[in-house]
């Protein structure tokens, strides 16, 4: 099977770029105090955090995190990288908070808690800080090098198998 390197890393920007539209629409609706419509966008970001964004992690911490630290032997991108895996987990605590939130009945999103929507405003932009910080590594690490067109097909089949068992 031939791999299309721009393609793989596709997959990681792809989400990110619907990771940073949710985060637009979120900033316009509060700034315009249209909180019925900004809970709507949380839900629909928490409906698509929960179906994508754990394989999203997984994806990026078993095939693109892995290949970078075997390419690489910079400390800033080893640092970096852990640094990146570290708010993945961060993440997950947010989510979990987020999609209490997004569940809140019509009266309590009306009431339009202040600490809520600075928690979710918080998380949207450590999120995008985060997408736009790895889309920089990846495409730093990985375009044009020999090493990576190899590698991440083996990695990205290793994983696709393992996710096929599970």
């Amino acid at each position: 099977m031939e791999f299309d390197l721009k393609n793989i890393l596709m997959l990681s920007n792809k989400d990110h770029r619907i990771f940073i539209q949710y985060v637009s629409q979120f900033d316009r609706f509060l700034k315009n105090s249209q909180f019925d419509k900004l809970f709507n966008t949380v839900s629909e970001l928490t409906e698509f955090m929960t179906k994508d964004t754990f394989e999203h992690f997984r994806r990026e911490e078993d095939v693109f995190f892995i290949a970078a630290l075997m390419i690489t032997q910079d400390e800033d991108i080893l640092s970096l990288i852990l640094k990146l895996q570290k708010e993945h987990g961060s993440f997950e605590n947010d989510i979990q908070y987020i999609m209490k939130i997004s569940n809140q009945s019509e009266q309590t999103k009306n009431d339009n808690n202040p600490l809520a929507l600075d928690k979710l405003k918080t998380f949207l932009l450590k999120l995008k800080t985060h997408a736009e910080r790895e889309d920089k590594l990846f495409s730093k690490i990985f375009n044009g090098k020999k090493e990576a067109q190899l590698l991440l097909p083996k990695l990205i089949n290793k994983f696709e198998s393992k996710n096929k068992k599970a």
